[in-house]
């Protein structure tokens, strides 16, 4: 993770979390983690009223970084986040390194029948040659976030 978030930081792209934790320990886990310097934003369980599944926090972190919904990218290992995401209008990346799978996370929890267009993988080493791309082309080329 901490090549990809270096990789981020590099290239001057903005990062936030959007957790259900608290501010407190979002930045316990930062600390003890040494990646807080690579956060700008927190959209944590105290400052939004509405949690993952609704697009509050997700739209409250785009807010703190100051970039439109539609220049954000979610990775998330939930399907709560995918769902807040695509309700932002965020595109969003599907990581199994929580409690779903790759099939949970690209199927949207209350509507079995409403499939995600979501790029799922085990690690986040999908994700780079695709932020380059975006850099290099000055454009998001990723699924849309309908």
């Amino acid at each position: 993770l901490g090549e990809l978030l270096e990789f981020l930081r590099e290239n001057r792209i903005k990062c936030g979390i959007v957790s259900s934790a608290s501010i407190r320990n979002i930045r316990i886990g930062l600390r003890e983690n040494k990646i807080g310097k690579y956060f700008k934003a927190i959209a944590a369980a105290e400052n939004v009223k509405r949690h993952k599944p609704n697009p509050d926090p997700v739209l409250k972190a785009a807010r703190m970084l100051r970039v439109q919904p539609k220049d954000c990218v979610l990775i998330g290992d939930s399907i709560y986040d995918i769902i807040a995401a695509r309700r932002a209008h965020v595109t969003a990346f599907g990581l199994t390194t929580g409690y779903y799978s790759a099939l949970q996370l690209k199927w949207k929890a209350q509507n079995p029948q409403e499939e995600f267009d979501v790029e799922v993988s085990r690690d986040e080493s999908f994700l780079k040659p695709i932020v380059k791309n975006t850099i290099q082309g000055g454009q998001l080329d990723l699924p849309s976030a309908n």
